[in-house]
């Protein structure tokens, strides 16, 4: 059904010009569209995921807890280092890190990239060196990229923006700059100013 496609990529497009509400009313939209011609199945949890990513670019993780505790308990694949990064922005560490202390890996599907983006966060919200190291390693090759654009359903920011984020915390001094300089160009390449208001403030201007 190409309306429920076309509702996917319209929500996209709000959310990177920033209408988060008229995004979340496009991906409510497009959710409906999708079950009704029957094509959630395996994608059943996209308007759970692109509600996650609305109240994470919106600064807003930690209202997302429940919602995340029910799919994470129900056996979803892709929560869990979601989950944790809501946990820890709601100031519950402590159940962050225990979510996180059984380690599996990202899966190769859909959702890679758009994961990676969230096991950086949580690695750097828990101070996971490891975790923080494997999403620096596996994200450099995306770094021209906006953080879970290739789903066709949300964008985050530049890839390189959170690349620079973890060259800070790891101790990659000579890595930083060039990591926002990439995201600085990314985010004026496709006109986005809150993402260039953001790489600016990364590079101290």
């Amino acid at each position: 059904a190409p309306a429920a496609v076309g509702g996917w990529y319209a929500g996209q497009r709000l959310m990177i010009a920033g209408d988060f509400a008229g995004a979340a009313l496009a991906y409510r939209d497009a959710a409906r569209l999708t079950a009704k011609a029957g094509m959630l199945e395996g994608r059943q949890d996209l308007p759970l995921i692109t509600t996650f990513c609305l109240h994470l670019v919106n600064g807003r993780a930690a209202d997302m807890v429940e919602p995340l505790a029910e799919a994470h308990q129900r056996g979803a694949k892709w929560t869990l280092d979601a989950y944790a990064v809501a946990l820890a922005s709601a100031g519950h560490t402590r159940d962050a890190r225990a979510v996180i202390a059984v380690k599996t890996p990202v899966r190769p599907d859909f959702l890679y990239e758009l994961a990676m983006i969230w096991r950086a966060l949580a690695g750097m919200l828990l101070d996971d060196r490891e975790r923080m190291t494997e999403a620096y390693d596996t994200l450099k090759p995306f770094a021209e990229r906006i953080a879970g654009a290739g789903t066709g359903v949300v964008a985050l920011w530049p890839v390189s923006l959170t690349l620079g984020d973890l060259a800070l915390r790891l101790g990659f001094s000579d890595a930083v700059r060039p990591h926002y300089e990439d995201a600085l160009a990314v985010a004026r390449r496709v006109g986005v100013t809150r993402w260039v208001e953001a790489a600016q403030r990364s590079l101290g201007g």
